[in-house]
């Protein structure tokens, strides 16, 4: 293999890497949806350094002049912890496919019981990843 097949390579291992390392670098609806199961993921963790990371930066942006930044921000909303019962609803959130227009995204969520209340998480490309823009 050649100088141009190395590269190659390089460029494909740096794109699987990119996609593993930041779930919104993916395109298209996989990448948007992943993007939407990482953000569930981080609120039910109580990661909220992540969510924020995850968001887009025009909501971040606002959340900055909190106290504590966007993290802090989403303390006060979200709390410090989630009790053991919420984090278990937000662990059974269920995330449909995406349903990609242009540069937005919109990924319907089912919670409740038997996935009876749903929603729609809206994310936007920007740059070349997706990021959260309403929940």
């Amino acid at each position: 293999m050649g100088t141009s097949g190395g590269l190659l390579v390089a460029v494909i291992a740096g794109c699987l890497h990119l996609w593993f390392q930041d779930p919104g670098a993916q395109p298209g609806g996989k990448g948007a949806r992943k993007l939407v199961i990482a953000y569930i993921d981080a609120l039910a963790d109580g990661d909220m350094d992540e969510a924020c990371h995850l968001m887009h930066p025009r909501v971040t942006a606002s959340m900055d002049r909190a106290d504590g930044g966007c993290p802090g921000a989403m303390r006060a909303q979200v709390g410090d912890r989630l009790s053991g019962k919420e984090r278990g609803r937000v662990a059974d959130i269920d995330v449909g496919p995406a349903r990609v227009e242009g540069r937005i995204a919109r990924v319907e969520v089912h919670s409740g019981a038997d996935g009876a209340k749903k929603s729609t998480v809206v994310v936007e490309r920007v740059g070349d990843r997706w990021r959260v823009l309403e929940d």
